[in-house]
């Protein structure tokens, strides 16, 4: 078990799932998931809404992790100051940060694409797949 101090308390975690990278991993057929705490891990997926954690978990509690694209299970699962952003990869070969109908809100690195002078307008996302990142509409 590790132990960090957050906001004045003593926070133990297990070291295990602790300060790991489980990007694109899933972890459904872990047993030892109940009553956990983890600490600044990486879960995130791809994919919008994956199941990482089986459902049988009914109380884990995540801080400072990346849960991006993660399906959560709450309540019962405690996230604290952690990432839970839904993206998906569009037309315009850019991740772009969804909302729950899957709706693109917000290119994800938006200050590089700007300073590229690439349009972040959600409209301007194509209706067809493009093949070269250069296709993607300029503003001026």
């Amino acid at each position: 078990m590790g132990k960090i101090i957050i906001d004045n308390q003593e926070v133990i975690f297990n070291d295990k799932y602790s300060k790991k990278d489980f990007t694109g991993k899933s972890l459904l057929s872990e047993t030892d998931l109940e009553g956990i705490v983890i600490y600044g891990s990486c879960f995130s997926q791809e994919t919008p809404k994956t199941r990482v954690f089986s459902d049988a978990v009914k109380n884990i509690t995540f801080y400072n992790c990346n849960l991006d694209n993660v399906l959560l299970v709450k309540p019962g699962w405690i996230t604290i100051g952690c990432s839970e952003r839904m993206f998906k990869v569009q037309n315009d070969l850019r991740d772009w940060e969804i909302d729950i109908a899957g709706k693109p809100l917000k290119v994800l690195n938006e200050k590089y694409w700007i300073n590229e002078k690439f349009s972040v307008d959600p409209q301007d996302i194509p209706l067809t797949k493009i093949s070269d990142i250069g296709e993607i509409k300029r503003v001026i």
